[in-house]
């Protein structure tokens, strides 16, 4: 049965000239699913008819970019076509009329540079639907499935399947931790990812960052500002390829982020089995991934840089690096996907009415 199964992967339309951890989760995730049999498409144009013809059951991602997500979603819906939800969400629980707001707000915005039929819809609506009426959720940790079920997700919907890496980043050769220069911070540019409030917390220390990452175009002026910020003192390479990056992680004693929000990030995973330091935020997916492990965690929206001077001092445990390369690496998604009865879910059928 899985050799006859056409799945179709659904893109955002910049994810070759944005690239990001949900680039590298759909390139690693197409090649396992392959490996196991199934036929895997990618597209990032919900209108070609001839993609939608030939998939038994859909992966759309992002349930907060609903502006990119939504239209795929109803398309395919209205096909009778079975959608796999991959949410890629975390916000701390903090979902308020505000927050909701400020999201109607930028959905408005892009609406007038993707599909029109978004803006028939508000913001929390595309979401609640896209949440409680897909026949799957695959989410990539115990933390973003709990959070998911308190905003009306149904527990048998929802499988948790990890980041992973890939084996060509196990196989990345590294320098002794002594030969190493750089400390780094890996991600594109934008406020949730925090990097400004890293950048004026170490002004007047010695640390020097390598940003890696780029802006999408409604956070270009914030990546400026983290440029003007810096004053010379930080490193911005910019966008990398995915090879390029592993490159310089290789070179890195740490990797820091100072993300609000994050899943957590594949990148963090690399720089790990890569056996650099991890300087992460403690969220709750992060802990939940670290769990048990030796890694430094700091308060995002209070950073001090005095201890992270300190933590940046202390040579990585080698007990970090081991469990990554166990835990989480390429090898263990096909066991995930055997959990998942695709072939089943392919035969489930949805309707245009779901969307109402």
């Amino acid at each position: 049965m899985n050799k006859k199964l056409h799945i179709l992967f659904a893109l955002r339309p910049d994810y070759k000239e944005n690239p990001g951890g949900d680039t590298i989760q759909m390139e690693t995730w197409r090649s396992s699913l392959q490996k196991c049999g199934y036929s895997v498409t990618l597209s990032c144009d919900c209108d070609d008819e001839s993609v939608l013809k030939q998939c038994d059951i859909i992966f759309i991602w992002h349930l907060e970019r609903v502006h990119e997500s939504f239209p795929w979603w109803k398309r395919a819906t209205s096909k009778n076509i079975p959608v796999v939800l991959v949410p890629t969400c975390w916000h701390a629980g903090k979902r308020f009329w505000g927050y909701s707001f400020f999201k109607q707000a930028e959905l408005l915005i892009r609406s007038f540079f993707c599909k029109p039929s978004v803006l028939f819809y508000s913001w929390s609506h595309c979401r609640r639907i896209m949440l409680t009426k897909s026949a799957l959720l695959i989410v990539n940790s115990n933390a973003e499935r709990n959070l998911l079920i308190q905003e009306g997700a149904k527990p048998a919907s929802l499988a948790v399947i990890p980041n992973v890496v890939t084996q060509a980043s196990v196989a990345v050769g590294s320098l002794k931790w002594e030969e190493r220069t750089r400390v780094a911070c890996i991600g594109h540019f934008c406020p949730r990812k925090n990097q400004l409030a890293l950048i004026n917390a170490l002004k007047g220390s010695s640390v020097r960052i390598t940003f890696v990452g780029g802006a999408r175009p409604m956070h270009k002026h914030y990546m400026n500002q983290c440029i003007n910020a810096a004053a010379g003192q930080h490193e911005f390479l910019g966008k990398l390829s995915h090879e390029e990056t592993l490159q310089v992680i290789r070179t890195c004693k740490y990797a820091v982020s100072a993300s609000l929000a994050e899943t957590p990030g594949i990148a963090n995973l690399e720089a790990a089995i890569v056996g650099c330091g991890l300087i992460l935020p403690a969220l709750d997916p992060i802990e939940e991934y670290f769990y048990g492990c030796p890694v430094h965690y700091i308060e995002p929206r209070n950073i001090d840089p005095k201890a992270l001077e300190r933590m940046l001092r202390v040579p990585p445990d080698p007990v970090l690096r081991q469990r990554m390369r166990e835990k989480y690496t390429e090898d263990v998604l096909p066991e995930f996907w055997a959990r998942q009865d695709l072939a089943r879910i392919s035969m489930q059928s949805t309707g245009e009415t779901n969307a109402n």
